[in-house]
């Protein structure tokens, strides 16, 4: 009986640490599964370029800039580190994300992603946007949609409130030069142009039923 029941943990556990490693649902397995940008060949400050970049095609293109909001600093890996908010779908179009490598982990290439600016072209776009859970659970946010303007810069925010229910919403910004791109002091928040909305309000689920190997 003994042997049967831990067989059962260790087959549960088995298919705990496989389910991290290839289901959108985890932190791990999203970044591993979602659609990844080809950068063989390339530094790391070239794939965050190209990651930047890959919703402009053209010089003459008009685009805004959107990141999120750096909440909560850099905690490494592990079971309480913070999961920074960055884009992953922009209308009916994956971020491809940078693939994870032997110099740069998950949890930082994540973190690195995260606090540079990606282009959008100007217009009207619904963004689907990950962030903010933990390690076991990766969170999806649909944000309402919004006009981007040409040459602005945009940023989704956290709201959390204890025994309320935690909200993103999206602010123009304007960026201070003397921060670097982490710090809280160099996101000068303007005017307000969503309605907040309930972090994880978009199933996992659904992220897992596409990209779930």
């Amino acid at each position: 009986m003994v042997y049967k029941t831990l067989l059962a943990v260790f087959v549960l556990s088995g298919l705990t640490a496989c389910s991290a490693f290839t289901s959108p649902t985890t932190q791990r397995g999203r970044d591993a599964s979602l659609p990844q940008l080809n950068v063989e060949g390339i530094s790391y400050e070239q794939r965050l370029s190209k990651y930047a970049n890959q919703f402009v095609v053209s010089d003459e293109q008009e685009f805004a800039i959107v990141r999120g909001y750096p909440y909560a600093e850099f905690t490494g890996s592990g079971i309480f580190a913070t999961d920074p908010l960055r884009v992953m779908k922009v209308d009916d179009q994956w971020v491809k994300n940078i693939p994870i490598s032997l110099n740069v982990n998950q949890t930082l290439n994540a973190y690195r992603m995260s606090i540079r600016p990606i282009k959008i072209p100007t217009g009207n776009h619904q963004l689907l946007v990950s962030g903010a859970g933990w390690e076991n659970k990766a969170l999806y946010t649909q944000l309402p949609t919004v006009n981007y303007q040409s040459g602005k810069s945009y940023v989704f925010k956290p709201s959390f409130a204890k025994g309320e229910v935690s909200t993103l919403t999206v602010y123009e910004y304007e960026a201070d030069s003397r921060f670097e791109p982490a710090d809280k002091e160099g996101i000068i928040l303007k005017s307000t142009v969503s309605s907040p909305v309930e972090i994880g309000n978009y199933d996992n689920q659904k992220v897992a039923d596409i990209f779930e190997k």
